[in-house]
């Protein structure tokens, strides 16, 4: 009986009202019991979960209200931005982000349907991190096309524009934000090119390879391994090879403009062979 409990609350998304489990057709006496077992979780009267779900998850149910925006999105894997807690309700706290809507909003375990949460997440956020959402979203095909439709139809002009930008080819956050940033810099660039039997994470015109290094790219020996030599290979095809990490796009990314513009300028003149497999970012 206890993985009948915890299959029916993993399709609620751990997070549940305990009349949601009686359609399942599992009693309250069934319930009552695996929450004395310490098997599952009573949260507040009435709602339970798996006692795998976040913290935030729980303390967004003991708030009466449902995980939104960034924090929402954190559930869902996407970094989190900031340290405040987002959730939709009609109580009032100065120390959390709070949104407040006439309709109620589409429930998915402890936070909002994830269209409520790219809604919240472009009204709030900076827009390279929406466009990095968006990116991830489609990434990983959480929405439909009509969803999208919906969503951007919702917004204001310029926060549909962001979310119009959405593309699959990103695999990171930091190659979406870096993506974002080249085209507000007006820097031509296609992403993820087959070169030879390696990729590259950028091509810029004028034969430049842009490599970004996210901030676990020294945890992996293996990993660190073949992007040295992913390097070193595309160094002696004559490719002018800039590397960023992390901590340069998002703390000194003024100067890496200045390198790319630099680069771009002293490569200019020089003859490269048209073999690649472009793709747009």
């Amino acid at each position: 009986m206890h993985m009948e409990v915890v299959s029916a609350l993993q399709k609620l998304n751990g997070v549940a009202r305990m009349r949601d489990l009686r359609k399942f057709g599992i009693t309250r006496e069934i319930i009552w019991k695996e929450i004395r077992a310490h098997r599952i979780l009573r949260l507040r009267r009435g709602w339970i979960s798996l006692i795998t779900v976040s913290p935030m998850e729980i303390a967004a149910v003991e708030a009466h209200g449902l995980l939104t925006c960034a924090s929402a999105a954190g559930v869902l894997g996407f970094p989190a931005q900031g340290a405040h807690f987002h959730i939709r309700s009609r109580c009032d706290d100065v120390n959390e982000l709070r949104t407040t809507r006439r309709k109620t909003p589409t429930k998915i375990g402890a936070c909002v349907g994830i269209p409520e949460m790219i809604i919240d997440y472009a009204t709030c956020q900076p827009a390279e991190w929406v466009v990095a959402l968006a990116d991830h979203l489609e990434r990983t095909r959480a929405l439909a096309g009509s969803d999208w439709a919906m969503v951007e139809n919702s917004l204001p002009k310029k926060a549909a524009r962001l979310i119009s930008m959405r593309s699959r080819i990103p695999e990171s956050v930091l190659e979406s934000v870096v993506r974002f940033r080249l085209l507000q810099a007006r820097i031509p660039h296609s992403m993820q090119v087959p070169i030879g039997r390696f990729r590259a994470d950028f091509v810029i015109s004028s034969g430049i390879v842009l490599e970004t290094h996210g901030a676990e790219f020294h945890s992996d020996r293996a990993d660190w391994e073949r992007d040295r030599r992913k390097v070193a290979w595309l160094k002696s095809q004559g490719w002018e090879v800039l590397e960023i990490s992390y901590s340069q796009v998002f703390g000194e990314w003024e100067l890496v403009l200045s390198a790319i513009r630099a680069t771009r300028s002293k490569q200019r003149n020089r003859q490269f062979p048209n073999f690649l497999e472009t793709k747009r970012g």
